[in-house]
């Protein structure tokens, strides 16, 4: 019994102090700034035998980005949008617009090598998809993001560029 209550104490004493407390969501922004600072480091591009620019040794950020989710700090969504195929178009104009949004804390989509390789492509129009991390201040900037990736599904050309 005393071992039993020795145990239950330890365990609510962790989530309440937390052993690197989970609580604490400044260490995982550290984390994110950490991974941001290597991103742009140019001492940290490479080459391939192709000539194309390349990044080593990327720090995981996925532990921080879920903790900072689980705490209210952050939104992830999941979007897949039937109606836009993957495409250089809406991808160029994906990676634009996440890059010149500071609140959109990280995103990923369909991966360029994956696209042309064979061996697991389904048959069909492969949708364009993306999952976004991002800061509950950049709410309007994201639905602004989905109008405009879904006018690729409209309009081949996209969003237009005359406002």
């Amino acid at each position: 019994m005393r071992t039993y209550t020795l145990l239950l104490i330890a365990a609510l004493l962790t989530s309440l102090v937390g052993c690197g407390s989970s609580r604490d969501s400044s260490r995982h922004w550290k984390r994110i700034d950490e991974y941001n600072e290597y991103l742009h480091n140019p001492k940290n591009r490479k080459r391939d035998e192709h000539g194309l620019g390349y990044i080593d040794d990327i720090p995981d950020i996925m532990p921080s980005l879920h903790a900072l989710e689980k705490m209210g700090e952050i939104i992830h969504v999941f979007l897949v949008f039937p109606n836009v195929p993957q495409s250089e178009e809406v991808s160029r104009y994906w990676l634009r617009y996440v890059s010149d949004i500071p609140e959109i804390i990280y995103a990923t989509g369909p991966s360029v090598s994956y696209a042309g390789d064979e061996t697991y492509r389904t048959k069909g129009v492969q949708p364009f998809y993306t999952n976004l991390w991002f800061k509950p201040t950049a709410e309007e900037k994201v639905k602004e993001l989905i109008h405009g990736i879904e006018e690729f599904g409209e309009n081949k050309e996209g969003p237009s560029t005359t406002e």
